[in-house]
């Protein structure tokens, strides 16, 4: 994994969309409320080219267009072998009209807006969504049987091939600022392809792990989210650095899944989708949230390395919504993240009191290990005096 040089230690961050249409104001938004980890907003309510399987698709407007249902593409007659072409050998960048976040994001990064910045999170549309949105000759790229199939394949890996262009396109240029990069793939789809009995289906797994390969090999955290059910055995077969999902829908059964406790327990990062994406947050406090979190990652051991390791986001889909919901779901997820980074502070200064005791003192196995904050007594409570951030 590529994330020794990075710790989230509980930080927050963006999935990628937001409700702006102005780029600037929308950058704006994130140093304000993500400034230790920010992102490129992604804006689908600026102009139909910002969603994200369009921001991937504009270049290839002459081969393809929209189905009848506008439910995804489908390959212009004749056109496929152009397209194949075209995937593995064009040009692949985001355009400027397609994604106005992201050349704002860097004329920020130039001017100085992100002081604090850890890293620099950004994202692409992985390349198994992206295909289960493609048609060809009427029929989806996972369906076709016999003959189709194979040309399918090359379609389908030729997609794998551009996304990952995509990606390191986007490392090499945030990169420049001397941050970490974090990537992600963002795969919704990735059970619905999964769950396709089909020649093409048998290459997720090489396409996806391809990708993150790449990735990495290029200096980045590489990350995979899913909103959707997560195939837990096949992403951790990819081997991401990073595994973004919905925790607000799935935390205990992440924390409950064998592959994922593999994960942790190797290293791996994981961002939290905590907060729900919803028009109205008055019902949900911070503590509670955390209360949940602190519950469920008892099961995989070492709570505070866990921590170090984690970053905390809403739920995807925050672009669709309004403005104010926005910045009450970033409000949540940052005092949620100050309470762990509290926590992860006291932490160490507990450690660092047994240290200093002598040479003769118990040394503990993990730099950690004492996390006197909270006790279990069928729920928990904290101590007397311990408020897990002053911004609660």
């Amino acid at each position: 994994m590529n994330n020794h040089f990075f710790l989230p230690l509980g930080g927050a961050t963006g999935v990628g969309s937001v409700p702006m249409i102005d780029p600037d104001e929308a950058v704006a938004f994130v140093a304000d409320c993500c400034p230790r980890i920010p992102f490129w907003p992604q804006l689908p309510q600026r102009a139909p080219s910002e969603s994200m399987i369009e921001q991937a698709l504009l270049p290839f407007g002459d081969l393809v267009r929209r189905t009848e249902q506008r439910t995804g593409y489908e390959v212009l007659p004749g056109a496929e072998e152009e397209f194949v072409r075209r995937l593995d050998d064009a040009p692949a960048e985001l355009q400027p009209d397609a994604a106005a976040g992201f050349y704002a994001f860097e004329r920020a990064l130039a001017a100085g807006a992100f002081p604090h910045a850890a890293a620099l999170k950004g994202q692409i549309v992985g390349p198994i969504t992206l295909a289960t949105q493609l048609r060809v000759q009427g029929r989806s790229l996972f369906d076709a049987p016999g003959a189709s199939a194979i040309a399918n394949i090359e379609i389908f890996r030729a997609v794998g091939w551009y996304v990952t262009r995509l990606a390191l396109w986007q490392i090499e240029r945030l990169q420049r600022w001397g941050r970490p990069v974090i990537l992600v793939l963002d795969e919704p789809c990735l059970s619905l392809a999964v769950s396709r009995r089909s020649p093409v289906g048998h290459h997720v797994l090489p396409v996806l792990k391809e990708s993150l390969t790449m990735m990495r090999a290029a200096g980045a955290i590489a990350g995979l989210h899913c909103c959707a059910r997560l195939p837990t055995a096949l992403a951790y077969r990819a081997r991401p650095d990073l595994i973004s999902f919905d925790a607000h829908q799935g935390l205990e059964d992440f924390f409950a899944d064998p592959h994922m406790q593999a994960f942790m327990r190797a290293g791996g990062l994981v961002a939290f989708g905590i907060v729900p994406t919803l028009s109205d947050l008055s019902e949900f406090h911070p503590l509670t949230l955390l209360s949940r979190w602190l519950e469920a990652a008892m099961s995989v051991g070492d709570i505070a390395d866990l921590a170090e390791r984690s970053l905390f986001t809403a739920t995807c889909g925050l672009g669709l919504l309004g403005e104010r919901a926005a910045r009450q779901s970033f409000q949540l997820v940052g005092q949620l993240s100050a309470s762990v980074a509290g926590l992860l502070r006291r932490a160490s200064r507990s450690v660092s009191n047994l240290l200093s005791v002598g040479p003769s003192a118990a040394r503990p196995p993990h730099p950690y290990t004492a996390f006197p904050l909270w006790q279990r007594r069928g729920g928990w409570s904290f101590r007397k005096g311990d408020t897990p951030s002053s911004s609660l």
